[in-house]
């Protein structure tokens, strides 16, 4: 058997050469065989690796770098000498000397713009100088890592972050943020001001207990929930702002969901109150009269239909028609007019039950359905409506209501009854016992005038304002006639203030039928002196009344135009009409009226006193010449 031959012995000098070539032969392939691009320097800059990786970002193969010095690394990248990471770690490591502890790798983030492809690229490097046996710096290795995408995505995630943050913060919505233990997370401005919380109210607090009423709170949470597990919801709902009022909102909620685990959720809320109100008033106003509250026209045909389309029906037909509301339009105006409307609709409401239908029909007439009812119930619900109508004209000092009343039965009906038969029959006994509109307008005007001379203190006040006015007619020299209308026009001229005595004195001033609130009517006292014209020049006023008509239109102009309701100035003003201006005002100045109903008149002026506020007043409120013979009266 053939011996072994003795292991070589190499000296230690070339076993020393043969280890550092073996351990630069091995750093060379580990470099070249890295995924990242790395180069590898001497220390004089020359470059002794160029891996494929690199070889692939530049575009410049290893045989064309190696060997090469002048940073022409450098070049590959700027396109110029400079200095790069690598020259910085030797630098620091040739400072740090021998101890290659104190060399550290340097890791920086920059822009590196290459010249051969024309873009920018955002890499990331690291650099570490390399030592020889005795410690010395005999070069340096850079890695180089393309990280553009990531910096781009980042930058992308940012903006995005940064835009919806904007559009947090500034929608014109309510947001909030509601974490999975179903606090709130975050809220914008608009949810603060829509609610009334502040965020630091907020945030932390169990979100549905913050804006739902305890009663809703179950309901509340179930919905956060639903979105919490992944529902998208888009609900009508209410809740409830910091100071308990009550929102209708439209709320939609969706979870927030990162790298497929639900981490919160978000509620979108607009508030719709305004719109949902003025859709039910839209939807009331469908089936119901605006002025009165009662069902329309509309309304009542299609329940009439309804009921007789039901088949055999027992039930009773009121037909109501309001006697000289056009009378009441012309002269007091329509504002009365919806007044006395109202004061109708107020009586019939009361008398009958919810289950009875009562619609107003017509300009001036109104229906009342009564289910299950005979000829002699529909007989004492007439009698009803008239003691009810009687009770409210004695209730106060105001223009009475005047009511004709037709009734029919279905029962009345051979073979098949109809409800829309029995409506007819009730309509024209209506017809048949309302008297003529010249009746109603003689008799409307009546009551006006009836009305006007109840009032004491204005009895009392046109009195004393008819002594006043003709003195000084008579001082003016006057004819008879002139005097004589003077007179009637100073006992009439307030007649206007009536507007405000048509529908005082009740509770029937404010009417709340069906849920919608009706105000009561307002007096203008500015428009007094137009609606004392239209009373007096009514074809139903005697001609001495229609006389002085377009005196008490007048009575309130002054003599500079800054009166009303025209703005006459000067002459143009009615002679009669300058007179009672200056003697309603001393009146008033020497007896003031009542502030309120019921309370005690102020003190009024001395007689010098109010002398002198009119003689003030010359050549702007009044005629100056009627004021200096109004002064020489010694009144």
């Amino acid at each position: 058997m053939k011996e072994k031959a003795d292991p070589v012995i190499l000296p230690v000098e070339h076993t020393n050469a043969f280890d550092r070539r073996w351990a630069r032969w091995q750093l060379m392939q580990t470099i070249d065989l890295l995924p990242d691009p790395a180069f590898a320097v001497d220390i004089d800059g020359t470059v002794t690796i160029w891996n494929q990786a690199i070889e692939q970002m530049t575009g410049v193969h290893k045989n064309e770098i190696v060997g090469r010095g002048g940073k022409a690394y450098s070049i590959a990248f700027w396109g110029h000498p400079r200095s790069m990471l690598v020259d910085e770690v030797m630098e620091q490591a040739v400072k740090a000397g021998p101890l290659r502890q104190a060399a550290h790798p340097k890791v920086v983030e920059r822009y590196v713009t290459l010249d051969y492809r024309g873009r920018t690229m955002h890499v990331w490097g690291r650099a570490c100088a390399l030592h020889g046996p005795d410690g010395q710096v005999v070069g340096a290795v850079e890695i180089i890592r393309d990280i553009t995408a990531i910096r781009l995505n980042e930058e992308n995630l940012r903006r995005q972050k940064q835009y919806f943050e904007s559009l947090f913060q500034f929608s014109a919505d309510a947001l909030v943020v509601v974490a999975p233990d179903l606090t709130v997370f975050d809220v914008n401005p608009a949810f603060e001001a829509l609610f009334g919380y502040t965020r630091a109210e907020c945030v932390g607090k169990k979100f549905d207990a913050l804006v739902s009423a305890p009663e809703k709170q179950d309901e509340a949470e179930n919905l956060t929930l639903r979105v919490l597990h992944g529902e998208v919801v888009d609900h009508e709902v209410v809740r409830r702002r910091k100071d308990g009022l009550s929102l209708v909102l439209w709320l939609r909620g969706a979870a927030v969901v990162v790298d497929g685990q639900t981490v919160g959720a978000y509620a979108i809320y607009r508030d719709i109150t305004d719109r949902k109100q003025h859709e039910e008033r839209l939807h009331f106003l469908s089936f119901h009269d605006s002025i009165t509250g009662l069902y329309n026209r509309n309304h009542f045909e299609e329940e009439v239909k309804r009921i007789d389309n039901a088949g055999r029906v027992r039930a009773g037909v009121l037909v109501c028609d309001l006697d000289g509301l056009k009378m009441i339009n012309d002269t007091l105006g329509h504002d009365a007019g919806d007044m006395m409307l109202r004061r109708l609709a107020t009586v019939l409401h009361r008398v009958f039950r919810s289950s009875d239908l009562v619609a107003r029909i017509g300009g001036d007439e109104f229906a009342v359905v009564l289910p299950d009812m005979d000829r002699q119930g529909i007989i004492e619900a007439k009698r009803r409506v008239e003691s009810a109508i009687k009770a409210d004209n004695d209730s106060a000092a105001r223009l009475p209501l005047s009511v004709t009343i037709g009734a029919a039965a279905t029962e009345e009906q051979g073979g098949g009854p109809s409800l829309w038969e029995a409506f007819r029959k009730a309509d024209d006994r209506l017809y048949a016992e309302k008297p003529s509109a010249a009746v109603r307008g003689r008799r409307v005007f009546a009551d006006i005038m009836a009305l006007f001379q109840q009032d004491q203190w204005l009895a009392v006040h046109h009195q004393r304002l008819v002594d006043l006015a003709v003195r000084l007619g008579e001082a003016l020299n006057l004819a008879e006639a002139d005097i004589e209308r003077l007179r009637c026009a100073a006992a009439v001229h307030d007649i206007g203030l009536l507007i405000g005595m048509v529908g005082s004195g009740t509770s029937a001033d404010e009417v709340s039928i069906g849920g919608t609130h009706i105000p009561p009517w307002q007096e203008e006292s500015s428009r007094h002196p137009e609606i004392g014209f239209r009373i007096l020049s009514s074809s139903y006023a005697d001609p001495d009344l229609a006389g002085v008509a377009e005196v008490v239109r007048q009575h309130h102009e002054r003599w500079d135009g800054g009166g009303y309701p025209r703005g006459l100035s000067g002459e143009r003003i009615d002679l009669l009409a300058r007179i009672l201006h200056i003697c309603e005002h001393y009146d008033e100045l020497r007896h003031p009226p009542a502030v309120s109903p019921g309370s005690c008149p102020a003190d009024g002026l001395a007689v010098e006193a109010a002398r002198g506020a009119i003689l003030a007043r010359a050549g702007s409120a009044y005629d100056p010449q009627l004021v200096r013979v109004f002064a020489e009266l010694g009144i």
